[in-house]
């Protein structure tokens, strides 16, 4: 990176380092967040164990949380082998991450523009924008700062390689590629945005530039391009077939909540225009953004006008302006795959998705006003104080965004107040409220999300779990037996109603729970205990110990599970059974 050895170009990274650090210095006091934190760290036993055999093989065999994603998994069990689940440690891990993106974006555009300041400019957004603490102070969203990594190398070694082409240069850019990948598939459209980069900044689109690079050009210079970027293509293919089959997989047990087509359709075509709005005025963010019921066709069709006029725009402009061309479909390509189209999940947009996505708005702007700007002199008095106040106004609005990930219930309550008729937030504050022992305000936030949603199995699930805490064991019943009527699969809610049904004494209905459970879900260690239990009860002792015995192989740290089969391979001796 010779830019950044220039005196220039190390002023500049040290400045970027000093903003981005003053504004994410808190981090490292932070505790995990009980959303997603739970299923990739805290409760994970693969990932508690740190670096081993096991915990590698592991991280390159499970589809977790719907994705294939080895390399993060691998980051967090270095992170615990070398300072333990202490969650600040892998926050500021998370903020190096970030750093090194930050900095490798600005040497990164400038290599492809040869352009210092505009360069710098995008990067310090990239750096300090309030959109952007989501992806970084989130331990979950390793993969995102971690993807974006590989994202970057991978735009810098093909830039490398498309100026100075040679198969290792364009292997090593396969290899990131294919690392990127491994971290998260977020970026499975980064193909076309190559394609974009050749038009501009690259300039590869003429026959003649392609042979000053040493190119023996068959063909059009078009279709040579395309050609070029097949192994990549393949790779997206795969990539996205992958991630479907993970999401497939998991999809049994995760009672996902079912989106319909128009509502999604609605909240695409809007989405895109909410990201611009946030990118401007980033107020009123949220970990999470509800769909609405309803699809407002009005709404869509109005967005949709408005994108497509947009876009209609930048493509007349090309020629004059390609950084508009290149910067708009970076944008609107990144996003592609997290706009909303396929179910994924109950979020309708999220803050976390304008990481990658928003760099091609800031080349937009940073090049547009150079554009603009480039026939005034003194245009230097102008943008110095704009841009002073412009990065003091984003460093104090992030540090402020950070301080509400400091734990659950700050930042569910500060989610809430910042959106309506947020059902999902409403039960994720109740869990929070309920791991601090606040039951009773659990509950009430459980009844708040039912309140919203009455079909919201994940909620009925856990008001039953805080029913039961208080000792309202019929009422705890009801709530699994209407969670399970509305998420057959839902394994979890299986289990909880076979504890309740055990506690009132009705074992053979509880032991069909817990079969059930673990029929959706094998590897409920759980589950296998308490069925050992009851078969033990009434004397079926060979299955009795096969649950147990499933239990520990599960979890070989569990010590219930292991003096559960301990005894019943003693009683079994005694009877002389093998």
């Amino acid at each position: 990176m010779p830019v950044l050895q220039t005196y220039r170009g190390i002023l500049v990274a040290l400045l970027l380092t000093a903003a981005t650090l003053t504004v994410y210095h808190g981090v490292a006091a932070f505790d995990f967040i009980n959303l997603d934190d739970n299923i990739y760290i805290y409760e994970n036993r693969h990932v508690q164990g740190g670096l081993s055999r096991d915990s590698v093989t592991w991280a390159f065999s499970n589809n977790t949380a719907g994705m294939w994603i080895p390399l993060t998994w691998l980051s967090y069990l270095l992170d615990i082998t070398l300072h333990g689940v202490d969650p600040g440690a892998m926050h500021l891990t998370n903020v190096g991450l970030h750093l090194l993106n930050v900095l490798i974006l600005c040497a990164l555009l400038c290599s492809l523009t040869g352009t210092f300041w505009t360069s710098a400019f995008v990067a310090g957004c990239f750096a300090l924008h309030p959109m952007h603490v989501e992806s970084v102070a989130w331990i979950t969203e390793r993969k995102d700062v971690l993807s974006t990594l590989g994202f970057l190398l991978t735009l810098w070694q093909y830039g490398r390689f498309a100026r100075h082409p040679t198969a290792g240069r364009y292997l090593v850019a396969l290899m990131l590629y294919i690392f990127t990948l491994m971290a998260k598939p977020m970026y499975v459209t980064l193909p076309f945005l190559m394609l974009l980069l050749d038009y501009w900044p690259l300039q590869r689109y003429s026959a003649e530039s392609l042979r000053q690079s040493g190119i023996r050009l068959k063909g059009t210079a078009v279709r040579y391009l395309v050609v070029e970027k097949l192994p990549f293509f393949f790779l997206t293919v795969v990539g996205t077939a992958l991630t479907y089959w993970s999401f497939q997989q998991t999809v049994a047990w995760m009672h996902p909540i079912d989106i319909p087509l128009d509502v999604r359709l609605t909240t695409a075509a809007t989405a895109y225009l909410k990201y611009i709005g946030k990118l401007f005025w980033p107020a009123n963010l949220a970990v999470l953004y509800p769909y609405h019921p309803l699809a407002d066709w009005p709404q869509m069709l109005t967005a949709l006008g408005l994108l497509a006029a947009i876009s209609a725009g930048v493509v007349w402009r090309m020629r004059q302006s390609p950084f508009l061309f290149v910067g708009w479909f970076w944008f609107l390509g990144l996003l592609v795959p997290v706009i909303g189209l396929v179910n994924a999940g109950s979020h309708a947009m999220a803050d976390r998705f304008s990481y990658g996505s928003f760099i091609g708005l800031y080349i937009m702007l940073a090049w547009g006003v150079t554009q603009v700007l480039s026939g005034w002199q003194r245009r230097h008095w102008l943008l110095l104080p704009l841009v002073l106040i412009l990065a003091i106004g984003m460093m104090t609005a992030s540090h402020r965004q950070v301080q509400y990930w400091a734990d659950s219930v700050t930042l569910y309550t500060q989610s809430l107040k910042n959106t309506r008729d947020n059902w999902f937030l409403h039960n994720s504050l109740g869990n929070a409220l309920g791991r601090q022992g606040q039951t009773e305000a659990a509950i009430a936030q459980f009844r708040k999300a039912l309140l919203l949603k009455p079909d919201y199995a994940a909620a009925h699930n856990n008001l039953g779990v805080s029913l039961g805490r208080v000792g309202q064991t019929q009422a705890a019943v009801a709530r699994f037996q209407e969670a399970v009527r509305i998420s057959p699969t839902y394994a979890d809610a299986h289990y909880n109603l076979g504890v309740a049904l055990s506690a009132q004494g009705r074992l053979e209905d509880a032991l069909g729970h817990y079969l059930e459970a673990i029929r959706i879900r094998p590897e409920h260690g759980r589950a296998h205990n308490n069925a050992g239990g009851i078969l033990l009860h009434i004397g079926h002792l060979q299955e009795a110990r096969k649950h147990y015995a499933a239990a520990l192989r599960i979890d070989p740290r569990d010590e219930k599970a292991r003096l559960n089969l301990e005894g019943v391979a003693e009683r079994l001796a005694a009877q002389g059974t093998q």
